[in-house]
């Protein structure tokens, strides 16, 4: 059986239980996934305020780019929405032999280290509100996976939004 990732990007059509159809989108952004950073606080005068700091705001404006040439399809306020979000990391040197082969013993190896699969899913659920759906709110249901990409891509991550 095939996945809905793979029959989402041939253009199947995909229908719930109740025999309904689902908009079935698929993005890819290219380049390493980044998490998202704290918010930074600050005193002016007598007032503290939080501000988001401008490498978030520049990978989100990034983000939103690269969607942009992919012509998503707004989901109207109050739709429902999954997100199935696929992170390819870039491999460390120590995965590759002498001959730039990935080592046999890496090919299969999950990507537990730093950045969290959460605070990635943040970044991008915060750069699609207002292009591909109304609110976060939306999102009632999240798939994410954080890998090692393959020796002959590059680091991006698949998203694929579903919504009924």
């Amino acid at each position: 059986m095939s996945s809905v990732n793979e029959r989402a990007l041939i253009g199947e059509s995909i229908h719930d239980d109740s025999g309904a159809e689902v908009l079935t989108q698929v993005f890819v952004v290219m380049g390493p996934p980044k998490p998202q950073g704290r918010p930074r606080a600050c005193r002016r005068g007598e007032y503290a305020g939080v501000y988001e700091d401008n490498k978030d705001k520049g990978d989100k404006n990034n983000i939103r780019a690269q969607i942009v040439t992919q012509r998503p399809k707004r989901i109207p306020m109050g739709t429902p929405v999954a997100l199935a979000m696929v992170y390819y990391m870039p491999r460390p040197k120590m995965h590759y032999s002498r001959s730039g082969q990935v080592k046999p013993r890496f090919i299969d190896v999950p990507h537990v280290a730093r950045p969290d699969c959460d605070n990635m899913e943040k970044k991008f659920k915060d750069a699609l509100s207002g292009m591909v759906w109304h609110d976060d709110s939306q999102v009632v249901s999240v798939y994410h996976r954080k890998c090692y990409c393959e020796p002959d891509k590059f680091p991006r991550t698949e998203i694929t939004v579903l919504s009924w």
